[in-house]
């Protein structure tokens, strides 16, 4: 099967999951702000596939963030039944959804700006290129939260229920602590082999 096929399988793919949680979703307010981040970067990657195509595995991480994200969205990150019963089986103070979900907001924006920087030759000195990735990420993570707080404030929402809080006072902090991990975790263990996918294409840098 062709790359072109395959990354057309993951769009409907996405697409259903996408339709799936729209469907009776455990808080509709909620799941509208939650799912945003998903849809633009579906239309994102579909837009940019002719004129900037991303490689396989930057296309793949994304995938995977997108449906964490539209899972979430569904039943809240709060509220993810697997990790409900993952929290009760192991006797967890918390579910711990929303720890992978920001994990993965730290993955997949390294891994975009990586390869962006890179193919646009961006940063001409390599060894600098980790140090602001993670910088970045963890300023998207950050404005992220601080984003979150004004807006449940503004709408008068059930912070605890809205922001996934689960009653811990430093969820924010474990959220952006997760952000870094996914960063390092892109950093450490997939940067030769994504240096290697983008030569193997003969990008023009």
């Amino acid at each position: 099967m062709s790359k072109r096929k395959i990354y057309v399988f993951m769009l409907i793919i996405l697409l259903f999951l996408f339709v799936w949680s729209a469907i009776h979703p455990v808080n509709r307010m909620v799941w509208f702000y939650e799912i945003i981040p998903g849809v633009l970067l579906t239309i994102v990657l579909v837009v940019t596939y002719r004129t900037f195509p991303f490689t396989p595995i930057t296309y793949f991480f994304a995938f995977i963030g997108i449906i964490i994200i539209f899972a979430g969205a569904h039943y809240t990150y709060g509220n993810f039944p697997l990790f409900n019963d993952l929290r009760d089986a192991w006797h967890l103070s918390r579910n711990h959804y929303d720890r992978l979900g920001h994990f993965f907001q730290g993955v997949v924006p390294t891994i975009f700006f990586r390869e962006i920087m890179i193919r646009k030759n961006v940063v001409q000195k390599r060894g600098w290129l980790s140090f602001i990735l993670i910088s970045i990420s963890l300023s998207i993570s950050a404005g992220y939260e601080l984003f979150e707080v004004s807006y449940a404030h503004i709408m008068e929402e059930d912070i605890d229920s809205f922001l996934g809080t689960q009653g811990d006072q430093w969820d924010s902090h474990w959220d952006m602590l997760c952000a870094l991990l996914g960063s390092l975790f892109i950093v450490i263990f997939f940067s030769k082999w994504h240096d290697h996918l983008i030569q193997k294409r003969s990008y023009r840098f």
